[in-house]
């Protein structure tokens, strides 16, 4: 995430102090426009995870597609978008590449398509597909959640806290949440002020499908609007893949965290 914001904001701030005469500079990459063309292949791998928050037994049918860098289609080669696909283990392969910024999109039926803004591809020989900086962690894709919530009402609210009592169609299993709220009352994963973020362990439903879904925030602006998703777990991973916050990317104009595999929401509550 870190990464993704701070190559946005060095973007965004070149391409103003360019101007136009600088968008084919940008897709020179890294290496700048005095720097060599070189080309090369992509090579990378993007896993699915189940609701549950464990790998999927097969990693393949994933839709990677490359495209130009954000703010510059105009300017691509006639070459692009290129797609392929991922084998049972998520790798791919993206060939003929040559030395630039690009955008990639990820996307399967049932968990949703995850976005991948301006990365750079230096050249010259194979080169390994990674959204992290010198982290172990594995990019994922997440399973929309096939459970959907009955209802839910305010359990307790304090300064600053609040504890919703959800009632969902499942019983006596794990599974994960995710509450938006907002000021306004058109509140939703796209239109939201704050979330639970549940990246902490999925919640546990009881037998009459009964759990309790806590978060922190600003409420000093009285009512708030809040609504809830299913979302599959934003940890896990086993076998040595790390996934940290998989199904999800940063929007680089709103520079919130967009969930691409949310199940149903809720009806939306007002707490005043």
């Amino acid at each position: 995430m870190n990464l993704m914001c701070r190559s946005l904001g060095l973007f965004f701030i070149v391409l103003m102090l360019s101007g136009c005469s600088g968008l084919q500079d940008m897709l020179k990459g890294d290496q700048g426009s005095e720097g060599p063309s070189l080309s090369g292949r992509w090579v990378g791998r993007m896993y699915l995870v189940t609701q549950e928050g464990t790998l999927a037994a097969d990693h393949s049918g994933i839709t990677v597609t490359l495209t130009a860098p954000i703010s510059l289609a105009s300017t691509s080669t006639s070459s692009l978008p290129v797609s392929v696909e991922t084998d049972a283990s998520g790798k791919f392969v993206l060939p003929d590449m040559v030395t630039g910024l690009y955008s990639l999109t990820f996307s399967k039926e049932n968990y949703g398509t995850l976005y991948y803004y301006n990365m750079s591809f230096t050249g010259g020989g194979d080169q390994i597909w990674s959204p992290y900086e010198d982290i172990p962690f594995n990019p994922g894709m997440t399973q929309v959640p096939d459970f959907e919530i009955s209802t839910f009402n305010l359990y307790s609210k304090s300064v600053g806290h609040i504890s919703l009592e959800v009632f969902a169609n499942i019983q006596n299993k794990s599974r994960s949440l995710v509450a938006f709220w907002s000021t306004s009352p058109e509140v939703s994963s796209q239109n939201y002020m704050g979330s639970s973020l549940p990246y902490s362990s999925p919640k546990s439903f009881s037998e009459t499908g009964e759990t309790m879904l806590n978060f922190d925030g600003n409420f000093s602006s009285l009512p708030i609007y809040v609504q809830i998703y299913p979302v599959s777990p934003l940890s896990g991973g086993s076998e040595g893949v790390n996934l940290q916050w998989p199904g999800t990317y940063t929007d680089p104009l709103t520079n919130k965290i967009v969930f691409t595999s949310l199940g149903t929401p809720s009806e939306t509550l007002r707490i005043e």
